[in-house]
């Protein structure tokens, strides 16, 4: 029984460990510009890229009818939409592939990809 607290206060230290360590601006810069550059990577997906300042930074790939040329991926914050300016981050549109049409979607990213202009792309396909 000791074994077994012991081995859940470490694995609860190492998990609040991996989420204290919030990503840099460089290593989000280089995170998102490999996730949203990966041609190997799923044409429908959603997953955490990591944590950045404090909040966590999720990255979408989405395709609809013509697949896989129109894949659009979106890295941003998983945050509501009336707190992404107090977050440090600009509300932006993208055009979302949706059945056989596509719509504009607002998302929170982060200012340094905004910045850059990092937080969206067409991998599979031409540019916007």
């Amino acid at each position: 029984m000791k074994f077994a607290a012991a081995a859940l206060c470490l694995l609860l230290a190492a998990c609040a460990s991996a989420q204290a360590d919030d990503l840099t601006d460089d290593a989000l810069l280089a995170k998102a510009r490999a996730a949203l550059d990966d041609r190997s990577g799923a044409m429908e997906s959603r997953g955490l890229l990591g944590r950045y300042h404090g909040h966590d930074v999720l990255i979408v790939s989405r395709c609809s009818d013509v697949c896989p040329i129109y894949t659009t991926r979106v890295v941003y914050f998983d945050i509501p939409s009336d707190k992404c300016g107090a977050a440090g981050s600009v509300k932006a549109k993208v055009m979302m592939p949706i059945a056989i049409a596509a719509r504009l979607e607002e998302f929170c990213i982060p200012r340094v990809l905004f910045a850059k202009k990092v937080y969206t792309a067409r991998p599979f396909g031409k540019a916007e």
